[in-house]
């Protein structure tokens, strides 16, 4: 599916997907250290072992133009990151860089907020504070929250001002 067709001004990005992003970044940094990189930190399965939906996965994150994140995934970019030491500079470095060039901006959706509304508690409760956050912060936006975890579509219903897209169905599975 080509990438112009899908001119986003705005996207919530989930954790899963920009873990992705990055790690392809590194990838492209320091191509020597691929294997080690892709055992550590592998490719969702509409991307691993396939440069042509990589390139297109990468077009797509480059034509939109705010990319918007929650402090949340911040913290799971941290956790679900195990790099080896050597490469952790470069690592952050280079989300440095793709935050600067790809416009991301992060919001704090706390979790008073995720507490003030039936739906939300009840993404916590079953997902967890990152994935309400996303919902949250796409309902609020007004926009498309990207990502690899179709059973968000359970809450487009209970929350009408926001579209959910899986990265496999814009990039070509």
């Amino acid at each position: 599916m080509p990438i112009a067709r899908h001119p986003y001004q705005k996207v919530v990005i989930d954790t899963s997907p920009l873990i992705d992003a990055l790690t392809l970044e590194l990838i492209e940094r320091k191509p020597e250290w691929e294997p080690t990189i892709l055992d550590k930190s592998p490719l969702h399965q509409c991307l691993a072992s396939n440069p042509t939906n990589q390139r297109s996965f990468r077009a797509l994150l480059d034509s939109i133009g705010e990319i918007i994140i929650t402090s949340h995934v911040i913290g799971e970019i941290r956790s679900e990151t195990h790099l080896p030491q050597e490469l952790h500079a470069i690592y952050w470095q280079g989300c440095l860089n793709f935050f600067d060039t790809h416009n991301v901006s992060e919001k704090l959706v706390t979790l008073r907020y995720l507490n003030s509304e039936d739906g939300l508690r009840q993404i916590v409760r079953t997902f967890g504070p990152t994935d309400a956050g996303l919902v949250a912060l796409a309902n609020l936006e007004g926009c498309l929250l990207l990502t690899n975890d179709g059973r968000l579509y359970n809450w487009l219903g209970a929350f009408p001002h926001m579209k959910i897209e899986l990265v496999e169905n814009l990039v070509g599975y």
